[in-house]
């Protein structure tokens, strides 16, 4: 499997060579996740990684899916800029589910943004901030 850095003079240029440098053995070291499907590092090349299964009898050929998953899956939850956590307001929601919640609006007028993470049962997450605006 081949897998390869998007854009990566952009986002070299955009980093400066040391943050981009620390950047690429961040991705690197988050290939590890790929062990668990087989998957093993044949060489690396720049910003790209070839990556290579032994052929067994009764091997899973979905491994390597699973092992491009997981890799995505990692990168997802380490990646992006480091957000503050907002302040609760306690009451907010009236009522949820598992596939819809209710919300009572805050009572000040002004923009906010509701904030949403959904993990399931595999320990992946997802999520989300909804900007509202509260009108007099």
């Amino acid at each position: 499997m081949f897998v390869d850095l998007k854009n990566s003079t952009s986002i070299a240029e955009e980093l400066g060579h040391i943050r981009y440098s620390q950047f690429i053995q961040d991705c690197f070291f988050d290939l590890h996740v790929v062990e668990a499907y087989g998957a093993e590092v044949y060489q690396y090349v720049g910003d790209e990684v070839v990556l290579s299964w032994h052929v067994k009898p009764n091997i899973d050929f979905t491994n390597c899916l699973h092992a491009f998953w997981a890799f995505e899956d990692k990168l997802r939850l380490s990646g992006g800029d480091e957000e503050v956590v907002p302040e609760v307001i306690p009451g907010l929601f009236v009522e949820g589910a598992t596939t819809n919640a209710s919300f009572t609006t805050p009572s000040e007028p002004g923009a906010y943004r509701i904030f949403v993470y959904v993990d399931d049962e595999e320990q992946r997450t997802a999520h989300e901030n909804i900007p509202f605006l509260v009108e007099k």
